[in-house]
């Protein structure tokens, strides 16, 4: 894996993005939590590569995990928050 990990180095992002899916794939035979934080990164730094990021959603689907889209796990972020303000002790 480590030709992989050279090539997702890459100055060419459609070649980058791909290293990391294949060493996605590879880190899948090893466990889910190397390989979800590739698919991640594919995610959130290729976004242009619409194929590869379509591939590594679809990977993450298959493992089981929902990737949100970037301003859902904002809102989401602001909705815990203000559950967590409004389910919280008082002293009064």
């Amino acid at each position: 894996m480590p030709l992989f990990e050279e090539a997702a180095r890459s100055a060419d992002k459609a070649l980058a993005a791909r290293a990391l899916l294949y060493l996605g794939q590879g880190q899948e035979r090893q466990g889910a939590d190397k390989a979800r934080g590739t698919y991640e990164r594919i995610i959130k730094e290729f976004g242009n590569q619409t194929e590869t990021v379509a591939a590594a959603r679809k990977r993450l689907a298959a493992m089981g995990l929902r990737v949100l889209p970037r301003h859902s796990r904002i809102v989401s972020s602001v909705i815990t928050a203000i559950t967590m303000r409004i389910s919280a002790p008082t002293d009064g």
